[in-house]
This record gives C-alpha cells, sequence and structure tokens, in this order.
C-alpha cells in the first residue's frame, strides 16, 4: 500500500527531499515487506490446513478401520454367546428331561408301595376282622 499523498507532502515539508525520500522509500519497503510477510504466513496456514486435513483423513480412515475391526469381533462374539447359550439351553432340557423321568419313576414307585401297603393293610384289618368275628361268637 503506498505512502499516502498527503503525509508524502508534509514528510517532504518537515525533513526535506533527501530525508523524505528515503523516508518514503523505508515506508514503502515496510509495506511490501508487510505484504510478502502476509503472502508468507498465508502460505503456510495453507500448508498447515493441508496437513491437518492429511492427518485428519488419516485418522478418520484409522477410525473407521478400528470401528470396523471392532464390529466384527462383536458380531463374532455375538454369534459366539448365541452358540453357547444355544447349548446351555439344549443342555438344560436334557437335564429337565432326565429330572422329569426320575420324578415319575419315584411317583410311580411311591404309588405302587402306597397301593401295595393299602391293599396289605385291608387284608389284615379284613382278617382280624373275621378272627374276631368267629372268636366272639358262639
Amino acid at each position: 500500500m503506498p505512502v499516502a499523498a498527503k503525509l508524502s507532502r508534509k514528510l517532504y515539508e518537515t525533513f526535506g527531499d533527501e530525508a523524505a525520500e528515503a523516508m518514503v522509500d523505508w515506508m514503502q519497503s515496510v509495506d511490501r515487506n508487510r505484504a510478502e510477510l502476509r503472502e508468507t504466513n498465508d502460505l503456510a496456514f495453507a500448508r498447515l490446513d493441508a496437513r491437518f486435513g492429511e492427518f485428519e483423513a488419516r485418522f478418520q480412515q484409522r477410525t473407521d478401520e478400528l470401528r470396523h475391526d471392532a464390529d466384527m469381533q462383536f458380531a463374532g462374539l455375538r454369534q459366539e454367546m448365541h452358540s453357547g447359550f444355544s447349548a446351555a439351553h439344549e443342555e438344560m432340557h436334557v437335564g429337565f428331561a432326565r429330572i422329569e423321568t426320575r420324578l415319575e419313576q419315584r411317583f410311580a414307585d411311591v404309588l405302587k408301595w402306597s397301593f401295595t401297603f393299602w391293599i396289605g393293610s385291608t387284608v389284615t384289618l379284613v382278617g382280624v376282622l373275621v378272627a374276631l368275628a368267629r372268636w366272639g361268637s358262639p
């Protein structure tokens, strides 16, 4: 940005031609250096943005890979758990079937022995009553 004409005239009046010319050259040099510095900073920020973009892309890719790997491992774990629970469920049904069979056998045994004791008690009671009836009658 060139030095304003009003400022340039004031410099010439105050310092004279040679000093004013040096001062104007120095100020224009500062303006050029500032523009170059701005351009250099813009390039540096552009490079930094590009590097961050690369980093972000690699980070996103790695995150996606890790997420995919975790999903695959969880899917395998789910399948393994499903298989294990299914097997345990089948074993439980087999165990319950055995228990049910044994309970039925025990119930049949109890019923058989109860019937046997009931018949035995009834026969004994009838025999005692018959014996008492014969003994008590003249």
